[in-house]
């Protein structure tokens, strides 16, 4: 009996490691790799799938987007009432069965953007095979499927890289679960960054002249699910960093009371937030840390001096500074949104007011107070101290006018 129980039991043991019965083929599969929604003329949905081709992947990763054979993707689009019932026909239009664990982007057409996301949200958080680390991105001015028909040197599929392009700029990328949380979080709007496509006649040529360039150069903002504005330039760097999730970027600052500027690699970008609450005013201290390289200089001065470092150093705060309070003030006072939100933060630090702020948080907005304290250190001055040329003495390049008295006691003998 002890051996029939044994080998029973070592039947039984070996049943599950009969094969996987689950198993898809990739040739059964329709990889997609992107895919964009937008607002039709008649307030249909039109959703618009890049499907990866693998032999042309593969084949094609050294260059611009396209193997000998052409694409290395092709786009299937689809209108329905709902996001669901687009993406059903586009599975009629395919032999394979569409496959979602592998999106990377999801792209949003300005219109529909506009129109609002709540039924686009509900799909895509609601339907299981979506992937809720998708990045989720803005078509500015434009629909999200011509910019996901454009290739892109260096990369076979024009949604890696925006992908990889948005990552690259700001060392992070903003995820349909991080839009999920904002939209379902208290006392914040949502933002996305927005890309567009830079007309061949505005942009620098590459060696593949028909290879569209994409630009990363704005943040959507939105309120109450709607798009509403946006921001650019380096407000959108502060609204990065307000929100924790900038991890690296390039700065260029004047320094005062000196002609030329500094260029530096900002990193390790962080920021401490404090709320105070008197009554109906509310008073918010950003407090931001980080540290720098010089990567440019133009002031003629000798990074190696520490209190030209030190001047530097004060004019990279008071550049930060100001930009922070730009970008708050054109967000909450301009567009009456709260994408950094200060509302959560009341909400955390004073739990027991926010009750009371909450109905009248927009009326509110506009009226914050900001105390911006910058304190960015520059820990490196880059490989040379004295610019390389003009023959600089004592760390001033007499040429472009700035004289020595300008630093006086300064110089070293």
């Amino acid at each position: 009996m002890r051996r029939a129980l044994r080998i029973l039991c070592i039947v039984i043991a070996t049943l599950p490691l009969g094969g996987c019965w689950d198993r898809r083929e990739v040739n059964e599969l329709a990889l997609v790799m992107a895919k964009g929604v937008d607002l039709t003329d008649d307030n249909h949905v039109r959703v618009t799938v890049q499907v990866a081709l693998p032999s042309q992947v593969g084949g094609s990763q050294s260059g611009s987007g396209k193997g000998e054979s052409g694409k290395s993707f092709f786009l299937v689009s689809a209108t329905g009432r709902t996001v669901s019932e687009a993406d059903w026909h586009i599975q009629q239009k395919l032999p394979r069965e569409m496959y979602l664990p592998h999106l990377r982007i999801l792209l949003i057409g300005e219109r529909m953007a506009e129109n609002g996301m709540e039924d686009v949200l509900d799909h895509f958080g609601r339907n299981p095979p979506n992937r809720l680390r998708t990045t989720i991105l803005v078509a500015k001015h434009s629909d999200a499927a011509p910019l996901l028909q454009s290739t892109y040197p260096l990369e076979s599929l024009s949604g890696e890289a925006v992908r990889k392009l948005e990552r690259q700029l700001t060392g992070s990328n903003k995820t349909l679960m991080d839009f999920l949380i904002e939209a379902a979080g208290e006392g914040i709007d949502q933002s996305a960054s927005a890309v567009e496509l830079i007309p061949q006649e505005e942009s620098e040529r590459t060696s593949d002249e028909d290879s569209d360039i994409f630009r990363f150069s704005s943040t959507g903002i939105f309120r109450d699910l709607k798009l509403i504005g946006y921001v650019q330039g380096p407000e959108t760097v502060a609204l990065q960093w307000l929100n924790q999730r900038l991890r690296r970027t390039t700065l260029t600052c004047p320094v005062p009371n000196m002609h030329g500027t500094i260029s530096v690699e900002l990193t390790q970008a962080r920021r401490r937030a404090y709320t105070y609450v008197h009554g109906n005013d509310v008073t918010v201290k950003y407090v931001l840390l980080g540290t720098a390289m010089l990567t440019e200089n133009e002031t003629g001065l000798d990074a190696d001096n520490p209190k030209t470092v030190q001047r530097f150093q004060i004019g990279l705060n008071k550049y930060v500074e100001s930009i922070m309070l730009k970008c708050l003030e054109q967000v909450n006072r301009d567009m009456n949104a709260d994408p950094t939100g200060i509302g959560q933060l009341v909400y955390h630090q004073h739990p027991y007011l926010w009750p009371k702020l909450k109905p009248m948080w927009r009326q509110t907005l506009p009226h914050i107070h900001y105390i911006i304290d910058s304190r960015v250190q520059i820990i490196e001055g880059g490989k040379s101290g004295p610019p390389l040329y003009g023959k600089p003495q004592h760390g001033i390049r007499s040429s472009q006018g700035n004289t020595t008295d300008s630093l006086e006691g300064d110089t070293d003998d």
